[in-house]
């Protein structure tokens, strides 16, 4: 199986923005999740998804016109002028960014869809349509309830994770929680809190699914056909909110489609206990092992950052004799290894890379400073301060200390998120359909890969 040379492989992210908002007349309608208490919000992960509060209350039209105010064309259903999509789905806001060809420039997208979504709350609000607003990028609250962060990939037309490919993607997805998660608190029955360095993960309850609302699965089978290819939804990812690590996540994925693609999987550590594995890894991070059977078949203990370093080094060894890695990939992979080799060291030495890390570093902090606990009400309110929507800790890191930017090209620029908010990609096809959506015309129709005027498809 191989990719079409004429066409290079495109990258979106959807981000389900977790909002606690007040209404007019004081009434919350909340879907953050109470520090240590009951969710008030109705369980996202229904089979059925009901309509929310929010969705009742702010109609799209109401949604359009503040978009608007802010520079944004837009269609009823969310399709934007700068290619993207804004829009209410059953857990409240959802940004999905446009298209684009490399993964720097995915990950700037999605964080100018945080600032769409401020923005947006900001306008509703001073239209006296909403209260007051917290916006939070945060894929697990305290209580468990998970809201989707899909990293999509346009892949092969005829690739289908069921038949090939599959067991090393599980590994990637559990992997990654070695040094891609965002951390942060859930509690669990009991009452107690602990700290979870890939929250995902551990909320993992199936190995495959077709992308049903009530399952968590390792592995999405469930995708979308478009032009000429598919779109494979990588769903374990954790709402990051520094860049490195979102951009590697990216990077990974991508190669190890490459080596499903070259037939090169079968070198990759597979895992014997998936299921059991994912959780162990979300909670522990690199602190663990799990266990997986080589390539000669041999079943061994294995650290999970070494299943990310070893899919690198397949990859880069076999670059330019059975793969064609583009300079961004490389540069990438080797930023793997080496902050894997670090973190084997000294953990906390890649807290300026690593969101996990640092979380966890900034709590044990608050937790000496203020003499509390991991249960205590303080540390719970700082774990939502820290990926909070418009001022929280680590956004601060990330654009006004210039954390979290190792190897990028264009690292945090106000003037170029201005630019880049109200402007779609050029490289892609985003760059047609916000052309469309911008005519504003009565009679179009758009959708990602579907562009309709006077009945007339493009």
């Amino acid at each position: 199986m191989k990719t079409n040379p004429e066409q290079l492989p495109v990258v979106g992210v959807e981000t389900e923005i977790t909002c606690l908002v007040t209404l007019p007349g004081d009434f919350q309608y909340e879907n953050v999740g109470t520090c240590h208490g009951p969710d008030r919000f109705l369980d996202s992960t229904a089979d059925t998804p009901t309509k929310t509060a929010f969705d009742s209350v702010i109609n799209s039209q109401q949604i359009v016109t503040s978009l608007g105010n802010i520079g944004l064309g837009s269609t009823e259903d969310g399709m934007l002028t700068n290619g993207g999509r804004m829009y209410v789905d059953p857990s409240g806001l959802e940004y999905a960014t446009p298209e684009t060809i490399t993964a720097e420039e995915t990950v700037h997208r999605v964080f100018d869809g945080d600032r769409i979504a401020y923005l947006l709350m900001r306008n509703l609000q001073e239209r006296g349509l909403v209260e007051g607003f917290q916006l939070n990028r945060r894929a697990v609250d305290h209580n468990g309830t998970a809201r989707g962060v899909h990293t999509n990939l346009t892949v092969n037309k005829f690739f289908s994770p069921e038949l090939v490919g599959g067991p090393a993607l599980v590994s990637l997805a559990v992997a990654k929680g070695a040094i891609f998660g965002s951390g942060g608190l859930i509690v669990d029955y009991f009452g107690n809190t602990s700290f979870h360095h890939s929250p995902r993960l551990s909320v993992t309850d199936t190995l495959y699914s077709d992308g049903s609302y009530s399952t968590k699965p390792l592995v999405r089978t469930g995708m979308n056909d478009d032009t000429d290819c598919r779109r494979l939804h990588f769903v374990t990812d954790d709402a990051l909110s520094f860049a490195w690590p979102m951009r590697a996540s990216i990077v990974m994925n991508r190669t190890l489609m490459e080596l499903i693609y070259a037939g090169l999987d079968w070198q990759v550590p597979e895992l014997t206990q998936p299921m059991r594995s994912a959780i162990t890894v979300g909670k522990y991070g690199m602190d663990c092992s799990v266990e997986v059977m080589d390539r000669f078949g041999t079943v061994k203990n294995m650290n999970p950052l070494n299943i990310l370093v070893s899919i690198a080094e397949i990859a880069l060894a076999a670059s330019g004799d059975k793969l064609e890695l583009d300079k961004e990939t490389n540069q990438v992979l080797g930023e793997v290894i080496g902050i894997a080799d670090m973190m084997k060291v000294d953990k906390f030495s890649v807290a300026g890379h690593v969101e996990s890390v640092a979380r966890l570093g900034a709590m044990h902090k608050r937790m000496e400073k203020l003499n509390v606990g991991i249960n205590s009400e303080e540390l719970c309110t700082f774990d939502y301060y820290w990926d909070m929507i418009g001022g929280g800790l680590a956004q601060t890191l990330r654009e006004g200390k210039g954390q979290s930017w190792l190897g990028f090209d264009k690292p945090f620029s106000l003037h170029e998120r201005n630019r880049r908010l109200l402007k779609a990609p050029q490289d892609t096809r985003a760059k047609l359909r916000a052309e469309v959506i911008a005519l504003n015309s009565s009679d179009t129709f758009v959708v990602w890969n579907r562009v309709s005027i006077d009945d007339e498809s493009e």
